[in-house]
């Protein structure tokens, strides 16, 4: 995708774009994100310890202001500029509005904050402003496969459906941009977002402080041609100090180990839907630790995270990773197939 310089947004605002049935999308874009931003600007650093939501013991939300969104904006584009995907200006319209909305929701609560989206956003949107509601459900229902509940199924993009929307006579590959919208988020961590001066006067509650700390040690983050390339650093007392995480006490390099997991699984997971447009065969990983008041370097640590051995299913079986076992895997008796119901189908049958 021929970005150049700009990022998504900047191409979609632009450049002269021929929208389907002459509609003047890029007003349209302007009316859905000022809503969106209304409602980002009130998600910053620490913001849960609001009145609304102290009350529900909430966790400390690192910063989900317009910042952050920038921060997705600014990796999607870098995924679409090192891929060879060429998005209509329809899908842009799609992928925009998904990134503007697909936070909004944690204004009122962090669970199910993807779910709550679009209700917030008709309530902040201008009573005199003229949308497609098909559109608008589009791309929430991008939005929203960014993540999921607690304990919810993962694959939220497969749940999307068929691979592709069609609507005012166009394609929209929603599967894709999902996936870009979903990894673009998942890398979308900087210190921008830590709310460093709450952690440090004890205004950031005991199980939210690591989260902070570690957007505060993910100094760089960027998109090399077929690379992730992820940079931390921190200090040695950073390094020292053991931070509350899930009921335990943890140092911060353990945690970042965790999180380059989750970083990975979730490039598995969208190259299912990126290739062959976008392909990222590995993240490698700079991890710098320097003295108190980082005056000198004394220790980096690198290294590169990329798919190893033969793929595990981990006790799954075929009805696992069957596209739909209720519908395939099913015989006429309506039980699952195995060698002992083929087996009594076969005698049936003489």
């Amino acid at each position: 995708m021929e970005l150049g310089d700009k990022n998504l947004e900047e191409w979609f605002l632009e450049k002269d774009h021929k929208f389907p049935k002459g509609i003047l999308y890029k007003v349209r874009y302007n009316t859905i994100k000022l809503a969106a931003v209304e409602v980002q600007k009130r998600i910053h650093q620490g913001n849960i310890e609001s009145e609304n939501n102290k009350a529900k013991n909430q966790k400390t939300l690192t910063g989900h202001d317009p910042k952050h969104f920038e921060k997705v904006l600014k990796l999607v584009s870098e995924l679409l500029k090192n891929g060879t995907i060429k998005l209509s200006c329809y899908e842009a319209f799609h992928l925009l509005c998904a990134i503007q909305v697909h936070d909004i929701g944690n204004v009122l609560d962090r669970e199910s904050h993807q779910k709550t989206a679009i209700t917030i956003f008709y309530e902040v949107l201008p009573q005199n402003a003229i949308l497609d509601s098909v559109e608008n459900n589009i791309f929430f229902l991008i939005a929203e496969s960014h993540t999921q509940d607690s304990g919810d199924d993962k694959d939220t993009i497969s749940k999307l459906g068929e691979h592709t929307i069609h609507h005012n006579d166009e394609v929209i590959r929603h599967h894709l941009l999902a996936s870009i919208l979903k990894l673009g988020d998942e890398l979308a961590d900087d210190p921008e977002r830590a709310f460093m001066f709450g952690v440090q006067h004890n205004l950031v509650k005991n199980g939210s402080k690591l989260f902070h700390v570690y957007c505060d040690s993910l100094k760089s983050t960027r998109i090399d041609g077929k690379r992730i390339l992820v940079s931390y650093k921190f200090d040695s007392a950073t390094a020292n100090d053991e931070w509350e995480f899930e009921g335990q006490k943890t140092y911060l390099l353990d945690y970042i180990f965790k999180r380059n997991v989750k970083m990975h699984l979730e490039r598995l997971y969208c190259q299912k839907f990126m290739r062959p447009e976008i392909i990222l065969d590995h993240i490698d990983v700079d991890i710098a630790i320097y003295t108190k008041g980082f005056v000198r370097k004394i220790q980096e640590i690198k290294y590169r995270i990329l798919d190893k051995g033969y793929p595990e299913l981990n006790g799954k079986g075929i009805k696992e990773i069957c596209e739909d076992p209720e519908k395939q895997l099913k015989g006429p008796d309506g039980n699952f197939w195995s060698g002992l119901t083929l087996k009594n189908l076969l005698n049936a049958g003489q």
